[in-house]
């Protein structure tokens, strides 16, 4: 048996697998635990897992073996078979909050969990909206990269990238984005990902869903739903060796 709130996350986070066809899968626990990126872990003592590690893994990994339902507001799972919200959670719990402050009559406000934000308003009598920063991805001193202005407007935003939390091991970087349809670390050019949604918990699950796709992927996937998406891929890197960057908007944002 589950309580409301969890059933609610839940449904999206499978609703979500569905739409980006397994990119988005909270069933990854398994995998995100094995490349050392679990609770209680730090990436600095993290390994390079066995292959017979990373199949063993794979065969607890898969959204289809969620049983919902609705009527009972219970879930079946297999044994062994672990669930991770760290990327819907967090968007969850903005909303929540959103949802008591509207509830006591606030219009204006700015909630930021974790990095996921829920905007509505202005930011004083004069009307101003407020202005979110997109941070730059690199694993320095926070950078701002690009801002946008609400002008008033009620919406969430969430971001995801692979620019902080990582190892290397033999001169390769290996990102705490995990693939759950591979079981193996995202290894593409896409450094982050913005989303504009009304719901930040939607936002929250879209971001990690584009970082698994890819830059070209993910903008497709974006534009074929009419998401407002910004993705910032690397471009190359400059003669001091440092990451060069682009970005692409979809229509919508």
């Amino acid at each position: 048996s589950l309580s409301a709130p969890l059933f609610s996350v839940l449904s999206e986070a499978q609703r979500l697998a569905v739409a980006t066809e397994g990119a988005f899968d909270v069933t990854v626990a398994p995998l995100v635990d094995l490349w050392g990126f679990g609770p209680g872990r730090h990436a600095l003592n993290a390994q390079v897992p066995r292959e017979a590690d990373i199949i063993a893994a794979r065969e607890r990994v898969g959204f289809q073996q969620l049983v919902l339902d609705a009527e009972a507001g219970a879930i079946t799972r297999p044994v062994g078979v672990a669930i991770d919200l760290s990327a819907i959670a967090k968007g969850y719990g903005v909303d929540a909050v959103a949802t008591l402050l509207e509830g006591e009559g606030v219009t204006d406000y700015f909630i930021e969990v974790g990095g996921e934000l829920r905007i509505a308003g202005h930011k004083d009598s004069s009307k101003r909206g407020w202005v979110p920063a997109i941070e730059a991805p690199t694993d320095g001193d926070s950078q701002i990269y690009d801002k946008f202005f609400s002008r008033g407007e009620s919406l969430a935003v969430a971001g995801s990238g692979d620019y902080r939390n990582y190892f290397e091991s033999d001169g390769l970087r290996y990102s705490h984005e995990i693939d759950p349809r591979s079981g193996q670390p995202i290894a593409h050019t896409l450094a982050a990902v913005y989303v504009i949604h009304p719901s930040a918990m939607t936002a929250d699950a879209l971001a990690t869903a584009y970082m698994i796709l890819g830059p070209e992927a993910a903008f497709e996937a974006a534009l074929s739903a009419g998401q407002a998406a910004y993705l910032i891929v690397r471009s190359g890197v400059d003669e001091a060796g440092v990451y060069e960057f682009s970005n692409r908007l979809t229509p919508a944002f």
